[in-house]
Order: C-alpha cells, then sequence, then structure tokens
C-alpha cells in the first residue's frame, strides 16, 4: 500500500505543511505592521482627548498586541486611577506587569480582581493561572510537577495494560535584569501491554541548562542550551538512547502568535535486531501557535532528524509533523479552579533507511484526542485515545498501535 501512494500524497502533504508554515512565519509581521497603524491613530485621537477612557483602553489593548507593556503600564495606570471598578482595564494592567517581570505588583492587581463582586468565573479562573505562576516566578527556587497512573487497553491484540506518567521541573533563579534561570525537566512515561510488544511504548527525558530573556520581558523572545538525554522502547522493542546539546529559541508575537526554533546533535545507540548499534545524530524543529482565544490554541511543528551509525540498517532520514488542538474550560459545576483541557493532534512521519540496499521507505502517521478533567483542586481524571501507524515497503513488517486510556493523576 505504502509504495504505491508515497511519493504523491508525501509531496501534497509537505507543500501543504510548507505553505502553512511560510504563512504562519509572514501573519505576524503583516500583523504588527497593521496594529502599528492602528496604535498611531488612537494615539493621535488620545492625544487630543486625554481623559477618553474607551481611547485608552483600544491603545492599552494594541500595545498588548505589540508587547510595548511599558506603554500598558502607563495608560492602564491612569485608567484605573479614573476607574478602579473597570475589572478589564485591571487585569489587563496586571498582565502587562506580570509580562514586565514585576510579579508582586501583578499578583497585587490580580487579587483585586479576584476580589471584585463582578468578576465573571471564567476571570477568576484565568486570574489563578496567572497568579500561581507569578508567585512562583518570584521564587528563588520552583518546583512543579506530575504523577498520573491507569489502565488501558491495546485493539491490536495488546489486550489490557496499564500507563504510568511523571514529569518534574525544577527553576533557580538568578538575579538580573534578563530573567536568567537554570531548568531542569525529568519526564517518563509507559504504556504496557504484557500480550503485544508492537503496543508497548516507553520514553524518559533529562533536560537541563540555562534560560533567559533576549529583551527583559516575560513573554518576550528567549534563549535556552540544554543537555538532553533520552530512552525510548518503541515497535518491536527498538531501543535507541541519545545523549545531545541543544539550543532552543522561542518567541512570542504580541497576544495571537508564538514561535520556536531548536537544533540539537549528539550521540545515540541502539538496540535493532539484536545488536547493539552505535552513532550520532542532528534534529532541527520548528513550529508556531496560534491562540484564537486566551484558552484556544492551535500549534504547527515540523522536524527533520538525521542518524548516521556504524550499520547500515539503521542510517535513517527522518521529517515530517505534528498539529495540535487544544481547548481550556471551566464547567459551572466543578469543584476545582482548574481549567479543564481538550485537545487532539495529528502527526506524520517519513523514515528513509538510505544505506540499505534496496533502499526502505516507512511511512508514520496516527492521531490522537484527550480530555482532563480537574475534579478537586490538582487531582485530574484524563481519558485518551490514540492510533499510530508505521506503513513500510517491506512486506510483513507494518505494524500498528490502537490505545485507550484513563489515567488518574496529581498536578504539584
Amino acid at each position: 500500500m505504502y509504495s504505491c501512494f508515497h511519493v504523491p500524497v508525501r509531496t501534497a502533504i509537505l507543500s501543504v505543511l510548507s505553505i502553512a508554515v511560510v504563512a504562519a512565519a509572514s501573519a505576524p509581521a503583516r500583523a504588527q505592521s497593521s496594529l502599528e497603524a492602528q496604535r498611531d491613530a488612537l494615539f493621535d485621537r488620545m492625544f487630543a482627548a486625554p481623559t477618553d477612557l474607551d481611547v485608552m483602553l483600544g491603545y492599552a489593548r494594541l500595545s498588548v498586541q505589540l508587547r510595548d507593556y511599558e506603554q500598558v503600564v502607563a495608560t492602564l495606570e491612569r485608567v484605573v486611577a479614573q476607574r478602579p471598578d473597570l475589572i478589564e482595564a485591571r487585569l489587563e494592567l496586571a498582565i502587562a506587569y506580570y509580562a514586565l517581570g514585576a510579579y508582586e505588583i501583578a499578583v497585587y492587581h490580580f487579587n483585586i480582581v479576584r476580589a471584585a463582586p463582578n468578576a465573571p468565573p471564567e476571570i477568576i479562573a484565568e486570574i489563578e493561572s496567572y497568579t500561581d505562576t507569578a508567585e512562583q516566578r518570584a521564587s528563588k527556587n520552583t518546583v512543579t510537577g506530575f504523577l498520573e497512573a491507569g489502565p488501558a487497553y491495546g485493539f491490536v491484540d495488546g489486550g489490557a495494560g496499564v500507563e504510568v506518567g511523571f514529569g518534574l521541573t525544577w527553576r533557580y533563579r538568578f538575579e538580573g535584569a534578563n530573567d536568567l534561570s537554570w531548568l531542569t525537566e525529568l519526564r517518563g512515561t509507559s504504556l504496557h501491554f504484557p500480550d503485544d510488544d508492537d503496543e508497548t511504548f516507553t520514553y524518559f527525558l533529562l533536560r537541563t541548562g540555562p534560560e533567559f530573556s533576549l529583551d527583559g520581558t516575560a513573554y518576550g523572545a528567549r534563549l535556552r542550551p540544554y543537555l538532553a538525554l533520552r530512552s525510548s522502547v518503541d515497535f518491536d522493542l527498538d531501543n535507541r538512547s541519545t545523549a545531545g546539546l541543544g539550543l532552543q529559541y522561542s518567541d512570542t508575537f504580541g497576544t495571537d502568535w508564538a514561535g520556536f526554533a531548536l537544533i540539537e546533535g549528539g550521540a545515540l545507540r541502539r538496540t535493532d535486531y539484536d545488536e547493539d548499534i552505535t552513532g550520532s545524530f542532528i534534529s532541527a524543529q520548528v513550529g508556531a501557535t496560534y491562540f484564537p482565544t486566551r484558552n484556544t490554541l492551535v500549534r504547527l511543528a515540523l522536524r527533520a532528524r538525521k542518524d548516521d551509525t556504524d550499520s547500515e540498517l539503521t542510517d535513517i532520514l527522518s521529517w515530517g509533523g505534528r498539529l495540535d488542538l487544544q481547548y481550556s474550560f471551566r464547567p459551572s459545576w466543578a469543584r476545582s479552579d482548574r481549567l479543564w483541557k481538550v485537545g487532539a493532534y495529528t502527526v506524520l512521519d517519513w523514515q528513509r533507511f538510505t544505506a540499505r540496499t534496496p533502499e526502505r521507505q516507512d511511512l508514520i502517521y496516527g492521531f490522537g484526542a484527550s480530555l482532563r478533567a480537574y475534579v478537586k483542586d490538582d487531582y485530574y481524571i484524563e481519558g485518551r485515545a490514540d492510533i499510530l501507524k508505521r506503513d513500510t515497503d517491506v512486506p510483513g513488517a507494518a505494524t500498528s498501535r490502537e490505545v485507550m486510556s484513563i489515567v488518574f493523576g496529581r498536578d504539584f
């Protein structure tokens, strides 16, 4: 099946992904030029009518989108001085202080909004997220994480299984204007089916390194060099471990767009066909995130990777992409202040085993959906459904994983 369709489908999909990335990269620049023109017009109106609250609010909103937070603070301080009951204006002022790294002042204004009798429930939920993060960032040492476990069922002869996951993030902040910190992440997940190795999956990550702001704001450009150790077991118990150095750049383009790019390279070790194989790898990713609303995101990421090993069986060139959708909300009857999350994704990757004769080509594709419901405080239940398939031009080597799981977990 794969060999007869992969060329036209691959060309078509890569064209679509390329167009999407170009559009994502150019859209922020076009939008910023338009926003600047709108703000200039509002500035002239504000200069002519310095007490017009509607004009000042409009000017502040555009300044938020342009990341000119100093202007946001200067304008909204005047607004709340005249109208301290304007909850929306004070909320935007708190967010601006947050972006500038003035976390204590931001929490002060967030608490005023939270105590207001006319504050909507969705605003309260948003404030909880900001204040938690602001309080963490105001501290030198912060540790966050999660633990989860639950039953799983594999539909391709997997039967009953179990899924277990954990995460730990430690951040130490140094004194200084560039919001310099040392960030260490530890992640692990295991999906185990005793009756079917094809559906078994294990992944472990340790990543550590400094992170700092390039423009002095919490929402602005950030750079992160890091050391990463990874280990995974996937399809047919193929083991792969890597140790690499990477560099990640991320930025936020106003309130609607964010983007990132990273490159990583290092040493790898694989166990394939009962043979230990060593070599090197280099990988790159680029992505963009669009926020239609504050509680909605659409993320597209493209990636490429090259493995160069001492065995012709595992010299691999791969490329592909992933599209994620996520929406956060809080039901009125929920017992937790945490936002519930519903998400979906689709993934598509090509792999070429370049040194084999004849050359082997695999197509890995899949999709999934999830719903996380916070039942009380930081305790949650999350249902997940995932389908991942590998098509190949090697007869009898195609594999598939179709899994549904329900995990019970806690954030901390």
